[in-house]
C-alpha cells in the first residue's frame, strides 16, 4: 500500500515525532486509536523498549501521530484534523 500524499517518508516520520514534542489533543486522540490497532498486530517487534512497524521500520510513537502516515497493510489511513484560530 502507498502513501498518497507526496511527502518523503522521512518527512511523514518526522511530522510525527514534531507532533511528540508538542501534542495536541486531537492528534492524540488519533494517535491512541491507531496504536490501539498496531497493538494486536503481527507486525510489530519490541527494539529497546521501543516498538517498530517490521513492514516500513518505522517507530509507532512517531508513525501514530503522523496525520499523513498510513498503515501498511491498510489498517488506518491518513488524517485531517480541524483547526480553530
Amino acid at each position: 500500500m502507498g502513501c498518497k500524499c507526496n511527502k518523503p517518508k522521512y518527512l511523514r516520520i518526522v511530522e510525527g515525532w514534531k507532533n511528540v514534542v508538542w501534542p495536541d489533543p486531537q492528534i492524540e486522540v488519533i494517535a491512541k486509536n491507531r496504536s490501539e490497532i498496531c497493538n494486536g498486530c503481527d507486525q510489530v517487534k519490541w527494539v529497546c523498549g521501543i516498538a517498530v512497524c517490521k513492514l516500513c521500520g518505522c517507530p509507532l510513537t512517531a508513525k501514530c501521530r503522523s496525520l499523513s502516515e498510513e498503515c501498511d497493510l491498510g489498517k488506518w489511513g491518513q488524517e485531517k484534523v480541524k483547526t480553530y484560530v
